[in-house]
This record gives C-alpha cells, structure tokens and sequence, in this order.
C-alpha cells in the first residue's frame, strides 16, 4: 500500500480526506499535521508516496513546505488543497511541481481520480518525467504569447492557437487524462500571466481546468469555453470598446518593432491621440509601457535569432531596431539576466 500524509488545520477536512483515501485499499493514511511544520517533521520520519496539504496553513504555508520537501531531497509526490480565493497559489505549485490541485470543497470522483493519476505514475504508465518536463519547456515558450492574445480579446485567435497546443499534446501522448493534466497546467499558467498583467486575481469561471472532462473532443472544447467566458469578463472588467483603436496600433508595432525610429509619436497618430493620452490608455490596457512593450517585442525576437548561428550578435541587434550594440545588450542582460554573448553559449554556440 502507498503511504499519504494529510496536511490540513481543519479537522473536518482532514476526516473527510481519510474516510475517501480508506476506501481505496491502494493508499492508507500513514499520518496527519495541523501546519506546515509539523508536516515536514512527519515526511522526513515517515516518507509517504504523497502529501496533500491545504495551500494556507499557520507557521510554514503549503509552497513553502512543497519548498522544503524538496530540499529535504524528499520524492512525495505533493496535491495542494485551495478555494477559489487562492487560485493563484494553486498556479504557483503547479510551477514548482506539484502533482496536482484540489479545490474546496473536494468532490469524491474528482479525489478518485487524482488517486487514480497518482496510482498510474506511481507504477510507471502515467506521463514520463522527460515528456512532462518537454511539455513544461514548450508550455514557458507558448503561454506568454497566448496569454495576450487573451488579454487582447482576440477570439478567434485565442481558439486557433488553442487547436494548435490540443494537437501538440495529441502528438505527445494518446491518453486523454494526461492531455487534460497538461492542458490544464498550461490553462493555470496562462491565467497566472493575465493576472500579472491586471495586478490582481481574475474571477474565474467554471468549470476550473481540473474539472475539465479528459474525453478527446469535449477537453478542447471545455478548453475554449473556459478561455471565451474569461474573455467575457475581462471585458466587464474595462472599458474595451473606447479604446478597441489601440488593436491597430498593437498591430503596428509587431510588424515594424524593428525600425529603429519607432515611437510614441508614431503609434499615437494612428490612433489619433495625443501621445500623452495614448500613453495612459496604452497602459491602462495592456498593463506596461508602450517602452516596454516594444522593448519585449524587439528582445524576444533578438532571442529567437540568436538560436541561429548565421547572425552575429550585433546583427542581431541591428535586426531588431537597435543600431547602437551596447544599448541593446545592456536591455538584453536586464531582462534576461545574461548577456547576448553568453545566452548563445548557453545555446551551445561558441
């Protein structure tokens, strides 16, 4: 049988958990705790398969207690515990590997299930840590991108590119609850980015990406569904239709961020504002900068030419909109934390 550790500093919750863990004569409970601390005292003495901790506790939260378990060099496989008010923490576990998340109040089929999961990875036939870890990569590298394209409600785009990551996790693995773990992975993290950029939690609608149903047609579509409501109410949440003017101007600036002369000014006009107030509208929409926008077009395009070996960095620099190299390198080791030189070593260029 596979050991659990109950993590939680309510004691109905924790009842209600064992009474459904008891009736899988898979699993048993090996243990309880009321916080964080008391929980890892009870993981580095007992080392259960898994732990399932409410994401707030008193002394050592569950993120921090998922943070010391793993320097403790400890292999538990870790389920958080959270309402609809901590979604956030939730995003944030799944970033630093945890199993899965539950939301309150937990449903039985939806725990039969993630035992089910963790029974399968458990034995070795569920997601293989190279194809989880492949996904993770190319998830970091899409979610950006989609995630604006959500925050610009631009629908029809949002569902092609939807399609295109569905068929990418249909080329990676043919189970259906392993398309729907990844698919939600990716769906939490994306509402992590829009909450980055409103500067506060999104209400989210239902269902959650863990309720999403695993079958091959209705994940997609659970999927679109999801990201078409919370369109919806990002646009109640602001006042799009006055300022739907700046799309031509975000347009713009993806097809000629690479003119070094691209300005305020410039995207103002075709706007027809002044660039004081095109600024403040700029902002208040896409939550940065026009500055920093164009800087995040310009450096991301620079990265994806350094991966090709024809350019010379100070190519790369002029390609982009850059004519003066140092300028462009100081802005490239501020946001990437090295320097263009060095990121293409870490490449394997020499």
């Amino acid at each position: 049988m596979l050991d659990i550790l109950l993590v939680d500093d309510e004691f109905m919750i924790k009842r209600g958990l064992a009474k459904m863990v008891e009736s899988d004569d898979r699993f048993r409970i090996c243990g309880e705790a009321e916080d964080g601390a008391e929980a890892l005292r009870l993981a580095i003495a007992l080392k259960p398969a898994l732990i399932i901790t409410d994401i707030r506790m008193p002394e050592m939260d569950g993120l921090e207690l998922m943070q010391a378990i793993r320097e403790q060099g400890l292999r538990a496989e870790i389920v958080i515990l959270s309402g609809y008010d901590d979604f956030s923490y939730a995003q944030q576990a799944i970033r630093h590997g945890a199993f899965d998340y539950l939301l309150k109040p937990i449903k039985p089929a939806v725990f039969s299930t993630m035992l089910d999961k963790l029974a399968e990875r458990l034995a070795g036939t569920r997601l293989s840590s190279e194809r989880r870890s492949k996904w993770l990569v190319a998830s970091r590298d899409k979610v950006v991108p989609f995630a604006e394209t959500v925050w610009l409600l631009k629908g029809d785009e949002v569902e092609q590119e939807l399609g295109a990551i569905y068929r990418d996790l249909s080329e990676l693995t043919d189970d259906g609850d392993e398309r729907k773990s990844m698919l939600a992975d990716f769906a939490v993290l994306a509402v992590g980015e829009l909450e980055a950029k409103q500067h506060e939690a999104l209400p989210l609608p239902t269902p959650m990406p863990a309720d999403w149903p695993s079958a091959d047609g209705e994940l997609l579509e659970a999927a679109n569904s999801f990201f078409e409501r919370l369109m919806n109410m990002l646009r109640e949440t602001r006042r799009w239709s006055a300022h739907h003017h700046l799309y031509r101007a975000v347009e713009h600036m993806k097809s000629h961020f690479a003119k070094p002369d691209l300005d305020l000014q410039e995207a103002a006009d075709l706007c027809e504002m002044s660039p004081s107030y095109f600024s403040r509208v700029f902002k208040q929409e896409l939550g940065v900068s026009f500055v920093t926008y164009l800087t995040q077009l310009r450096l991301n395009e620079a990265k994806r030419l350094l991966e090709d070996s024809l350019y010379k960095t100070y190519e790369v620099a002029n390609k982009v909109g850059y004519e003066d190299y140092p300028h462009f390198a100081k802005l490239f080791k501020r946001l990437n934390g090295v320097s263009p030189t060095e990121y293409r070593k870490r490449l394997g260029f020499k």
